[in-house]
């Protein structure tokens, strides 16, 4: 069980695992909810840019097919090159982007990982793992018994 705690360490959500976390942050991230429960008033969600795009092979070759290949970046060139899939994110400054061709050994889950945590971080919320803490808990008292 993880829980979206906001800067008062109050409950907005919680969720069955990891990627259920990831799947509503991002919704925030994306659509930029005005809701004042989840927004907190010292973030201005308008100011900064956060996105964690995964793009197929086919819509990503779609995408770029209109694009000169002279302005392709290095990691553009390789997942077209590759027939790969394809993640663009932004950790918050719109003029930097970071790109990474989808290889079979790349680890998408710790990326998104990074990303919620990063994310949280700049708007004051906290990801709590409740079931990793209990498990936390009981290894300590298991030391003692």
């Amino acid at each position: 069980m993880i829980e979206l705690l906001n800067s008062k360490k109050q409950v907005l959500a919680s969720f069955d695992n990891f990627e259920e976390a990831f799947e509503f942050i991002q919704k925030i991230a994306l659509y930029q909810f005005t809701n004042e429960e989840f927004l907190d008033e010292y973030v201005s969600f308008y100011q900064r840019k956060w996105s964690f795009m995964i793009y197929d092979h086919k819509v990503f070759s779609e995408i770029h097919s209109k694009i000169s290949k002279k302005s392709l970046t290095k990691a553009e060139k390789i997942a077209l090159e590759r027939n790969l899939g394809f993640i663009e994110v932004y950790f918050g400054i719109p003029t930097e982007v970071y790109q990474f061709p989808v290889t079979p050994e790349f680890d998408i889950a710790a990326l998104k990982k990074k990303w919620c945590l990063a994310y949280c971080k700049a708007h004051r919320y906290t990801l709590k793992d409740i079931e990793e803490k209990r498990l936390n808990l009981l290894s300590c008292i298991r030391r003692f018994i």
